[in-house]
């Protein structure tokens, strides 16, 4: 599982049977920056975004700039929907803060 910042929609005329309903959003993973030594917690300037982007199935109502977590993996298909839903990441909460400790961050 993995902090994200949505960054887009996409949209299709047509999708695979079981992605019916979902909405599929473009995620970029979180990355952190070091920190100034002796920080205690991360500011947002601590934080980037990775260049990869993800595409993940959205039942919660995130859009453009809100930060979600996302699950990866077939386990995850299996436990929100079906295993014939063709899921491989899922965003699985919309994310308002985070408090992070710097000394578990490696």
């Amino acid at each position: 599982m993995y902090l994200a910042k949505v960054i887009g929609t996409n949209w299709g005329a047509k999708q695979a049977a079981g992605l019916e309903g979902l909405k599929l959003l473009q995620v970029r993973p979180v990355v952190l920056r070091a920190s100034e030594a002796g920080a205690t917690r991360l500011t947002e300037q601590d934080c980037a975004l990775s260049d990869q982007v993800i595409v993940a199935a959205d039942t919660l109502g995130a859009g453009p700039g809100e930060y979600v977590l996302v699950a990866t993996g077939s386990r995850v298909r299996d436990v929100v929907y079906d295993s014939s839903r063709p899921i491989k990441a899922m965003v699985v909460a919309i994310v308002d803060s985070a408090d992070i400790d710097v000394g578990v961050v490696r």
